[in-house]
């Protein structure tokens, strides 16, 4: 913990050892490649200039939401970083998707997290039946976890979100097991809310676009990540893993955080999600309401926000994937993004 005093005001600012760590908005001279940034330096505390590239901006870190973290900052301030995170996300440059190559291509041209030390947690084996006799394994339900200084989550206070859960608990005990409170989603079980095991909290409620019940599922309910937050009394807390993994409701989830509100987003420090484009054929189009152009621009606004890509591979899953172009493709991916920690917290 360290106390710095900006415009005549005490804030007192916390550091956790584990992810979501100091991005404040701060005097626009400052880049995370300026080593020197200490807590003495932060003076200021002023919108960042409207000239200035937002998109390195974000990239570099320089600042972030967390009402967890600016405790003694005021309302309005809070409001005014917010305000321009949503204009990070509007002005996010988003290539042309004129090739579907392109896509298949993403995690091979896209800035990649270099994490030295991540895991795979949690995950089932399955088995996938191709003849009469024979039969292909695979895993299911596990996700990547970075492990670095800075990104690893604190085992004393840890907070994870797990959303798609199909009655297979792997994820969610493992995470348990390692000392997290795991809020654990699913509306399609036909399940009560209950507690299971140490700190697992099940929710009978999805995530989705807007709040309502699943098409054809008038029992199971649904909302918005920003109302769910709210619900658990989670606004401004840290988020150190969010799995999501349902079944293409991710992309109108995460389409409304990215309009609405972003700033959540980037109270996340680890993502790790399940994607569903589908099945590319010749004949489909590319354009701005498909779902292979709708998967493009989420990985993009990502990259804006921050975010990069520690982890991608298709889902193993054997009925899923398919060739094209000689290239063994899916139409689902599972995918891991990180916010790299800035040097303060490493």
């Amino acid at each position: 913990m360290w106390s710095a005093k900006l415009s005549g005001k005490l804030v007192i600012v916390t550091f956790a050892v584990s992810i979501g760590g100091l991005f404040l908005l701060t005097h626009s001279q400052y880049s995370l490649r300026d080593q020197s940034l200490t807590p003495s330096n932060f003076t200021e505390f002023q919108p960042v200039p409207e000239d200035q590239d937002r998109r390195e901006l974000w990239q570099f870190g320089i600042y972030r939401y967390s009402a967890s973290i600016l405790l003694d900052a005021t309302e309005k301030n809070l409001e005014l970083v917010k305000e321009d995170i949503v204009k990070a996300v509007q002005t996010c440059p988003i290539p042309d998707l004129h090739d579907i190559q392109l896509q298949f291509d993403y995690w091979k041209n896209t800035t990649r997290y270099a994490c030295a030390n991540k895991t795979q947690v949690g995950g089932k084996t399955g088995r996938f039946q191709t003849s009469k006799y024979r039969y292909i394994s695979y895993l299911d339900g596990d996700k990547w976890i970075c492990y670095e200084p800075g990104l690893a989550p604190d085992p004393k206070d840890c907070l994870v979100y797990s959303f798609g859960i199909n009655n297979e608990w792997s994820f969610d005990d493992a995470m348990d097991k390692y000392g997290c409170q795991v809020n654990s989603f699913d509306p399609t079980m036909n399940r009560p809310n209950f507690k299971r095991g140490s700190n697992i909290y099940f929710k009978n409620l999805g995530l989705e676009g807007k709040k309502g019940t699943l098409k054809g599922r008038k029992q199971s309910k649904v909302d918005t990540l920003g109302n769910i937050m709210r619900m658990l009394g989670h606004e401004g807390r840290r988020i150190d893993y969010l799995k999501i993994d349902i079944e293409g409701s991710e992309m109108p989830a995460l389409e409304q955080v990215f309009r609405e509100a972003p700033h959540l987003l980037t109270q996340v420090s680890q993502l790790g999600m399940e994607v569903h484009p589908g099945k590319y054929r010749v004949d489909d189009k590319l354009d701005k309401t498909s779902n292979h152009y709708r998967v493009w621009r989420i990985y993009h606004l990502f990259e804006c926000l921050g975010f990069q890509l520690m982890h991608m591979e298709l889902n193993q899953y054997p009925g899923s994937q398919y060739k094209w172009n000689g290239t063994l493709q899916s139409c689902c991916y599972e995918l891991v993004w990180v916010m790299p920690p800035s040097p303060l917290q490493t």
